[in-house]
């Protein structure tokens, strides 16, 4: 440890949560390895909201995203965005979300986890941090997860 540096003062049950957190991150990027931060960000407030799902307007303001930033974020997320491939050819989003005009103002959107792909990757993601939890897994448990999905 360099000199005048002292260890994080974390309880275990602390640091049993940041494994958990770091073995979902990790589940997640190995599957979407282009997700930045941000999407991350939005992809787990959706996955976590209530059955209605979570405003995008809202959820912006929430985050401090610009209107841009969260309009591209959300496409990239859904199916409806197409960003280029590394060859320049389009690809469509991920599919791990749906995005509906609101109810209750037709002028944003309502985020839901509804989809078939994001409602298993947050049924995944819920295993992964239960049997974790509960100790019934190690490193190598995980790995496995990661390499049958």
């Amino acid at each position: 440890m360099p000199r005048g540096r002292t260890p994080v003062d974390l309880t275990i049950e602390e640091r049993a949560g940041l494994v958990r957190m770091r073995r979902a991150l990790d589940l997640l990027l190995r599957r979407y390895p282009d997700l930045d931060v941000w999407q991350v960000m939005i992809l787990f407030h959706v996955l976590t909201s209530p059955e209605y799902g979570v405003s995008a307007h809202d959820l912006r303001e929430e985050l401090g995203l610009t209107t841009s930033t969260m309009s591209r974020n959300v496409g990239i997320l859904s199916n409806r965005h197409y960003r280029r491939a590394a060859d320049g050819k389009p690809m469509a989003g991920y599919g791990l979300i749906y995005s509906t005009p609101d109810p209750n103002n037709a002028k944003y959107q309502l985020l839901t986890p509804a989809s078939p792909a994001g409602e298993e990757l947050a049924a995944l993601l819920a295993r992964v941090l239960k049997r974790d939890r509960d100790g019934a897994t190690t490193r190598k448990g995980v790995a496995d997860r990661l390499n049958d999905g």
